[in-house]
């Protein structure tokens, strides 16, 4: 059982954890960065407050559906975030602490929100629901530049 330290940023990784963090960064954007904006994303500028609605609803609360089984934006973040703050091992065994990471933060802050609307989403204002819309792209666009830099970090 591994019980080093976690290393504090990707840059830090060897290069074997960084492959294990590139791969589970992967999952985390299809399972969560993928889906968590997949309709809002797409609604024409002139949509109306039902269709932000429906949209939000399939997008934040039925993120991912698999073998019958459906988690919101939330639950999926619980389930893969332990990796990104070394509470559990990446696949090789070692830890990343990312918790103080710009991007990471940006996912925290938008899951938050996200968190927030979920039980009020049937009756929310227009406000909040453009609130939620702006999260759900936020935690798009930070997990795409968590997952870019990871990447990047490879190469050097």
């Amino acid at each position: 059982m591994d019980v080093s330290p976690p290393f504090t940023s990707m840059e830090q990784l060897p290069a074997a954890s960084l492959a294990a963090l590139r791969e589970h960064l992967a999952r985390v954007r299809h399972d969560l960065g993928k889906y968590v904006a997949f309709q809002a994303r797409w609604l024409p500028g002139g949509a109306g407050i039902e269709e932000l609605r429906g949209a939000l609803s399939a997008d934040l609360a039925r993120t991912r559906s698999c073998a019958g089984r459906v988690e919101s934006a939330p639950e999926i973040w619980e389930r893969l975030r332990p990796a990104l703050v070394g509470a559990v091992a990446l696949e090789d065994g070692s830890r990343v602490d990312l918790s103080n990471d710009a991007d990471f933060l940006d996912v925290e802050a938008g899951i938050a929100v996200v968190r927030e609307v979920l039980p009020a989403l049937p009756s929310a204002p227009p406000a909040v629901l453009e609130g939620a819309r702006t999260a759900a792209l936020g935690i798009a666009a930070a997990l795409q530049r968590l997952t870019t830099r990871a990447r990047a970090a490879e190469r050097v």
